[in-house]
C-alpha cells in the first residue's frame, strides 16, 4: 500500500507529487515534520527523483525549510494535510 505526497520547493512555489511505497501508519506524520523525512537533504532527494531526475551527492542538510510535505493522499481517496 502506498500513498502520494506533494512537496513544494519553497524557493519557487514549483511542486512535484511523490509516490512513498510505505504504507500510512501512525508514525507516519512524525516522520514527515520531525523525522527523518523532516530535513531538507531527504526531502530535496524525494523532490528530484519525483521529476525523473538523479539528486545532488550532497543535498544542504536544514528542517524543512526550503521544502515542504503539504499533504499525502492514500490510496482510498483521503487527504493528509501535513504543511498545508
Amino acid at each position: 500500500m502506498s500513498y502520494v505526497v506533494t512537496i513544494r520547493d519553497n524557493a519557487d512555489s514549483e511542486t512535484v507529487e511523490y509516490e512513498v511505497n510505505f504504507p500510512w501508519s501512525d508514525y507516519t506524520m512524525f516522520m514527515w515534520k520531525d523525522g527523518n523525512w523532516g530535513c531538507d537533504c531527504n526531502r530535496e532527494g524525494m523532490f528530484a527523483f519525483a521529476k525523473g531526475i538523479e539528486p545532488s551527492c550532497d543535498p544542504e542538510c536544514g528542517d524543512g525549510v526550503r521544502y515542504s510535505v503539504l499533504r499525502a493522499v492514500l490510496e482510498d481517496g483521503t487527504v493528509i494535510e501535513i504543511e498545508a
